[in-house]
């Protein structure tokens, strides 16, 4: 399984798409992040991350951001299709690119095993 390049179609840009994912998604969580997720009907899947303002000042925020997504991409060709993720970091922890994208693997498999994705 190796690194997939991640283009503008695997990410969630638009508002109504980080709206439609924020009203009630499916969700599993665990010590490191919280994991929202939502059918689509795109055949392929797309992530966003949602990062408050409790992670600290810009820097901080960005820094969470960057390794989120190198998790994101060592572990999206082995993510299941036709769903849409939002990942929330969970404040207070100490961020690494594996407990992330351990953390998404475990949590997108709990989440795609349930009945109740619309």
């Amino acid at each position: 399984m190796g690194i997939m390049k991640l283009g503008k179609k695997f990410r969630i840009r638009a508002k109504s798409d980080f709206a439609m994912l924020f009203d009630r998604p499916s969700r599993a969580a665990d010590s490191v992040l919280t994991l929202l997720v939502k059918a689509n009907t795109l055949g392929y899947s797309r992530y966003g991350i949602a990062i408050s303002s409790r992670h600290g000042n810009a820097v901080k925020r960005n820094r969470v951001k960057r390794i989120s997504r190198a998790a994101i991409r060592q572990v999206m060709a082995s993510l299941p299709a036709g769903l849409d993720f939002m990942l929330v970091p969970r404040t207070g922890k100490s961020m690494s690119v594996e407990k992330i994208a351990n953390s998404l693997t475990r949590l997108s498999a709990k989440v795609a095993a349930r009945d109740d994705l619309t």
